[in-house]
């Protein structure tokens, strides 16, 4: 696939007028068939999306770059869980002290 194809492709995406991912992906599909190409992912329409509005072939719009950033998480009860691992630092005697309040 030539990038020229692809940009043109993306362009035709984000003109026709994208509100929620539903339509983002109605549109993706639509443009997929049309053009016989793969169905790009929404990283790759992000970057050809912050190359269009900085070569002003296309308004910024940050409802559209909203959609293309957004991951879907699923869960089963609408509960996730979240862990963030830092790293241990030790400072004289506080060290032995945080590890006591952990237990």
């Amino acid at each position: 696939m030539r990038p020229n194809n692809f940009e043109s492709a993306a362009l035709d995406i984000f003109k026709s007028g994208i509100k929620n991912s539903d339509d983002l992906s109605c549109a993706k599909r639509k443009t997929s068939k049309k053009e016989k190409i793969k169905m790009s992912s929404n990283v790759e329409l992000l970057k050809v999306y912050h190359k269009l509005v900085k070569n002003k072939r296309l308004k910024p719009s940050a409802n559209l770059e909203l959609i293309l950033r957004k991951k879907k998480i699923r869960s089963l009860s609408d509960i996730v869980n979240v862990s963030v691992l830092t790293k241990l630092f030790c400072i004289q005697n506080t060290y032995t002290s945080i590890l006591l309040s952990v237990i």
